[in-house]
């Protein structure tokens, strides 16, 4: 409907799934790619869908989610200290 309505398909989406828990998960897409990416989740999952020029912001949040207790990269490579210090 994006498309049909004037969005451009390499228009940038990501979708993120289990956002703010230790399972956060990230997937791109493109406007023209997202239905196809969309059927490959899992459709119990909560997911956020991120489009446009926002989901340029992944890469200036990035710093940011390494220093904060929800940390899903570091806490899946089993760094946990922040989690630790924060008392969760």
């Amino acid at each position: 409907a994006l498309m049909a309505a004037g969005r451009d398909g390499d228009e940038p989406v990501l979708f993120v799934s289990e956002a703010t828990t230790l399972r956060q998960s990230a997937t791109p897409a493109t406007l023209a790619t997202a239905a196809s990416v969309a059927a490959t989740l899992p459709a119990d999952l909560p997911t956020l869908i991120v489009v446009g020029e926002t989901v340029a912001m992944r890469d200036a949040l990035a710093p940011w989610q390494a220093i904060t207790p929800f940390m899903p990269a570091a806490a899946a490579a089993g760094d946990t200290s922040v989690i630790q210090a924060a008392g969760l």
